[in-house]
């Protein structure tokens, strides 16, 4: 198979346009959020010529993390198989350009998607990754698909919206203090030290009793990293030695807060104010 700079040239000279090359070269091929997807409820299957320039995603399995469609198409991100790539490379060297644009609006090469029509986008699911990198490429107006229709179920997106906005100021607050959550293991690291597991909430299936646990998960540990950090405020202005104040805090404060904390923020405050002075942390 020909590399990212040949395949360039190649399809250039074959009549595609280096503008739309350099749309592709930055366009990333997205993932839907799993929790919007609670947010939606399938309504019907229909087959039916879709438009090309509204597919946003491949396949799950396919996919690459943060990988463009043109890093895709010359497997350089996810799980594509040159073969593939190139056996459709030479159905258009035998068929010609505009044959072979054609070809996508043909019902025996149907892909198979799901349909959002809330987002106005198309999401390829199953059969078609690599039909969809090359109608992608070559700019096809349309490809033949079997697509699953989902519409959007208020109720559900209104908890998705409030949860969305819980998550989007717990990561900030970490942001804000050079920290990540690894939300594989649960763990919050200081570069590549684990400092403490805060776990995450349930699955998000967008009914209100779900959405009330989540909320107060999040609320929780947004409680506990504030207090963390009014502590820390509060023991330098009083301790300005850095290893003195952590001995101080962990062999006395922190066992005395322990034994008369009844609702758990102070003690898992002090903890974390612990765990992060052992990863030395500085804010």
């Amino acid at each position: 198979m020909m590399n990212a700079d040949e395949m360039e040239l190649y399809l250039v000279e074959k009549g595609v346009s280096s503008e739309h090359i350099q749309v592709l070269k930055n366009e990333i091929v997205q993932g839907m959020d799993s929790d919007l997807q609670e947010c939606f409820e399938y309504v019907e299957t229909v087959e039916r010529l879709i438009p090309v320039d509204k597919i946003v995603s491949l396949p799950r399995f396919r996919r690459g993390r943060d990988g463009t469609w043109w890093d895709h198409f010359n497997c350089q991100a996810g799980s594509i198989v040159e073969v593939r790539i190139e056996s459709l490379r030479r159905s258009m060297e035998q068929k010609g350009l505009e044959s072979f644009i054609h070809s996508f609006s043909l019902p025996k090469y149907k892909v198979r998607g799901c349909y959002y029509p809330r987002l106005d986008q198309y999401y390829i699911e199953q059969d078609g990754t690599h039909r969809t990198l090359w109608a992608k490429v070559v700019d096809a107006p349309y490809i033949y698909a079997r697509v699953e229709i989902y519409k959007l179920v208020k109720e559900k997106y209104r908890n998705y919206l409030m949860l969305l906005s819980l998550k989007e100021s717990w990561y900030e607050l970490l942001r804000k203090c050079h920290l990540s959550w690894h939300y594989d293991n649960n763990m919050v690291m200081y570069g590549d030290k684990e400092v403490f597991k805060f776990y995450r909430p349930p699955s998000f299936s967008g009914d209100d009793v779900s959405t009330q646990i989540i909320k107060e998960k999040y609320k929780r540990n947004i409680g506990i990293f504030e207090k963390c950090l009014h502590l820390d405020r509060y023991w330098k202005k009083r301790i300005r030695n850095r290893e003195l104040r952590y001995k101080i805090i962990k062999n006395i404060v922190c066992p005395f807060i322990e034994l008369r904390d009844k609702g758990y923020v102070d003690s898992a405050a002090y903890r974390l104010l612990i765990s992060l002075y052992e990863s030395d942390w500085e804010l």
